[in-house]
C-alpha cells in the first residue's frame, strides 16, 4: 500500500467521482480536436471566433439574430401599395433580394454599388442591414456596423485628453473597412462639424469605390435640406435607394405576436 505522501497531488484532489461538465462536450473546452498527431479547431472555437468578429464589427446580441432567413415578409401588407406600385410585401421581397445580391457580389470579389434603406421607424431597415453584416462576416468579409449618432459621440469624446480612442483611428476605421454600414442617418441635430465628418467618410469611400450601406428615416428632400447637397450627391452616387413601407410598426407587431403566443 502506498503511503499518503507517495500519492500524486492531482489524484488526491481529483473530482473524478463527480461528472465533469463542459460547455463543449466535443472538445471538452480545449478548443481543438486531434486526428492522430494533427490538431484542428473544434466547431466551438470557430463559433467563438465568429462571435468575437461580429462583436468587434459592432453587431450587438439583438442584431446577431437578424438574418435573411428571419426577415419575415408576413409582417408587410399584401394589400397596400407604395409609390412603385408594388404591394408593401412585394416591395420588401425585392429589397431583401437586392440585399442578398449585394452580399453575393461582395463575396465574389465584385465592387457593387451600395444600398440605402429608407423608411419609418419599425419598417425593417436596420434588420436588413444587420442581415447583410452577419452574412458577410460569416463569409470572412470585414464589416463595420456604425450607428451614426453613437459614432459622432465617440468622435467628440476622442478630443478629450483622457480618451483611449483617437479621432484618426476612428475615422480610418470607417473609411477603410471593406463594407461600412451607417445605421440611423436620421433627423438629428446635425452641426457643421458633424456634416463635414459624414461627408468626409462618404467622399473617401466613393473615391476609393468601397461599398456603403445606409439606413435612414429621412425622405430624399430632407437629406438634402438637413445634410446638404454635397452629402446628398455622394449618397446618390454611392447607393441604390430602396424604400421599405408598411402599415404598422413591425417591432410592435412582433411584440403583439409574442404576447399572444405566450
Amino acid at each position: 500500500m502506498k503511503r499518503f505522501s507517495e500519492i500524486p497531488l492531482e489524484q488526491i484532489f481529483s473530482k473524478s467521482d463527480a461528472p465533469a461538465t463542459y460547455r463543449c462536450p466535443i472538445c471538452k473546452d480545449q478548443g481543438v480536436l486531434f486526428d492522430g498527431e494533427i490538431a484542428y479547431p473544434c466547431r466551438c472555437a470557430k463559433e467563438a471566433h465568429l462571435t468575437a468578429r461580429k462583436e468587434r464589427a459592432g453587431i450587438t446580441p439583438r442584431l446577431l439574430k437578424q438574418t435573411f432567413d428571419r426577415f419575415d415578409l408576413s409582417f408587410y401588407s399584401d394589400e397596400s401599395r407604395g409609390a412603385n406600385k408594388l404591394t408593401f410585401r412585394d416591395n420588401a421581397a425585392e429589397t431583401r433580394k437586392a440585399a442578398r445580391r449585394f452580399v453575393d457580389d461582395v463575396i465574389d470579389g465584385k465592387e457593387p454599388c451600395g444600398l440605402m434603406f429608407q423608411g419609418a421607424v419599425g419598417s425593417g431597415k436596420t434588420f436588413l442591414a444587420a442581415a447583410i453584416a452577419n452574412a458577410l462576416i460569416e463569409a470572412g468579409v470585414d464589416v463595420d456596423f456604425t450607428v451614426v449618432p453613437d459614432f459622432l459621440d465617440r468622435l467628440r469624446e476622442s478630443f478629450g485628453d483622457d480618451s483611449e480612442e483617437s479621432e484618426s483611428d476612428l475615422m480610418n476605421e470607417v473609411k477603410h473597412v471593406p463594407v461600412l454600414i451607417l445605421d440611423d442617418l436620421g433627423a438629428h441635430n446635425y452641426t457643421d462639424w458633424s456634416i463635414k465628418t459624414i461627408f468626409a467618410i462618404l467622399n473617401y469611400r466613393v473615391n476609393y469605390e468601397k461599398p456603403t450601406i445606409v439606413t435612414t428615416n429621412l425622405e430624399r428632400r430632407d437629406i438634402e435640406e438637413l445634410l446638404g447637397s454635397r452629402i446628398y450627391s455622394r449618397l446618390m452616387e454611392a447607393c441604390r435607394f430602396f424604400r421599405l413601407e408598411n402599415t404598422k410598426d413591425i417591432r410592435m407587431e412582433k411584440r403583439i405576436r409574442e404576447i399572444r403566443k405566450g
